[in-house]
């Protein structure tokens, strides 16, 4: 009997009588049994509902006093907890380093821990986002115990995905406060009815803006003068030697030569660039093209496809200036085969030919990235002794190309990039992507 057991077990076990026997007895009989619905279960199967909030060492240390995530029993913890999601007066200083994270997850399926709480995802809360928010935050908050990297074997996980995560156990069932996040779900172990449960969150998904909540995963302490978001076109003033990457990892090639796989080596350079492929978009489907017409796993722009080689360069005429509102233009300009050369690195000839070849996308981001590589060393904006100072300039340079990389570094004008004329803010401030994929090592 374990001692969650024996601490459940509150009969009187002084025997002052022969009656006691038939007491001792029954409770015998009732102690060999367990009637706990989840027994001794802990690690279970989740779907998350927010996107991941980055925490650097010193907001992870409110969750952690070991490896192991264990409750703080500080009545001072919830204040802690504002503070760092950016919810009370001040904004905490954005990480210099992103080791841990933490997202909201619900548990479904028989017995599960969460089947008190409404289900955000429901056809009743799913298309009111005010009201699925205030659900979403009732549920337990995951978080990650070990460094995590996104990258090969370690995706970052998103809304949607199915995630094993572990509880703690106390005295009458779990702690859902907060537990573990383990590990993404590999897709082909996914059930039916697992899958069933990732539809019927796709309408919360889609009405859900977490750029309005801080602890949803999209904001650093939420927008302002820290924050990871802000409105479109948003400028503010930071400090760049406060953000800048130490030198933990040395080049490859230390020439100077500007192409990125090269300079990383293979390994470190795919670790970078898919990290920089989680940021984007996808191969293929809805989630490559976003509302300005910019495609693919890296968001190409016109320009980038035209330098790579796989546009003609004479169909951008054609075209309105890639900002919001043009993506119906880019969709049929590049549905049309005539646009595409069939004579880049790898051969294309067509949308679904693009949409199809990893290696098409890939090499086109390498031919984008190293274009954006010798623009930083031309403009002294790189500190080529230290990888992960490059890593971050050149995520910086995809979001706001070279020279707005640039001014960040030298004059710490950060602007936040998005579409004008929203009122929510979705505008990602380049020294979000110099911190975030700098962390290459």
């Amino acid at each position: 009997m374990g001692v969650l057991d024996q601490l459940k077990n509150f009969w009187d076990d002084s025997l002052s009588d022969a009656s006691n026997a038939y007491d001792l007895y029954s409770t015998s009989i009732q102690g060999a049994l367990q009637y706990d619905a989840q027994g001794p279960q802990t690690v279970f199967t989740a779907i998350v509902l927010t996107d991941p909030f980055p925490l650097d060492p010193n907001q992870a240390s409110l969750f952690f006093a070991s490896s192991t995530a264990k409750a703080a029993a500080s009545s001072s913890m919830w204040k802690k907890l504002k503070e760092a999601f950016g919810l009370d007066k001040e904004d905490p200083v954005p990480p210099t380093v992103i080791s841990k994270f933490i997202f909201k997850a619900r548990i479904d399926g028989p017995n599960s821990p969460h089947s008190f709480l409404p289900d955000p995802c429901s056809e009743t809360y799913a298309k009111k986002p005010e009201t699925a928010r205030a659900v979403t935050a009732l549920y337990t908050t995951f978080i990650s115990t070990e460094d995590y990297i996104s990258g090969e074997g370690s995706k970052l996980p998103r809304q949607g995905d199915l995630v094993n995560v572990r509880l703690s156990q106390n005295v009458f069932g779990y702690n859902l406060v907060y537990g573990e996040f383990l590990n993404l779900v590999d897709t082909s172990l996914i059930t039916e009815t697992q899958a069933q449960a990732q539809q019927a969150c796709e309408t919360l998904f889609e009405n859900f803006d977490p750029n309005d909540v801080a602890w949803s995963g999209r904001n650093i302490g939420g927008g302002g003068s820290s924050g990871r978001k802000g409105m479109p076109g948003e400028t503010r003033n930071i400090d760049f030697s406060s953000i800048k990457h130490e030198n933990k990892c040395s080049p490859n090639d230390e020439s100077g030569a500007p192409n990125a796989e090269t300079y990383f080596g293979k390994a470190v350079y795919e670790k970078w660039r898919d990290n920089l492929g989680g940021h984007e978009g996808t191969y293929d489907g809805d989630g490559s093209w976003n509302s300005a017409g910019y495609i693919g796993r890296y968001q190409m722009s016109i320009d980038a496809m035209i330098s790579a080689g796989y546009i003609h360069s004479s169909v951008k005429a054609g075209l309105p200036k890639q900002v919001g509102g043009a993506k119906a233009a880019y969709v049929a300009m590049y549905e049309d085969d005539g646009s595409w050369t069939g004579t880049a690195n790898v051969k294309i000839n067509s949308l679904k030919e693009w949409q199809n070849s990893k290696a098409a996308q890939d090499d086109g981001a390498l031919d984008h990235t190293n274009g954006k590589f010798a623009r930083l060393i031309d403009l002294k904006a790189v500190d080529l002794d230290n990888a992960q100072d490059v890593a971050g300039m050149l995520g910086m340079a995809h979001l706001k190309g070279a020279d707005g990389a640039a001014k960040v570094r030298h004059q710490g004008i950060d602007k936040a990039d998005g579409k004008w004329g929203t009122t929510s803010p979705g505008g990602t401030f380049p020294s979000a992507y110099y911190i975030e994929l700098g962390k290459i090592c």
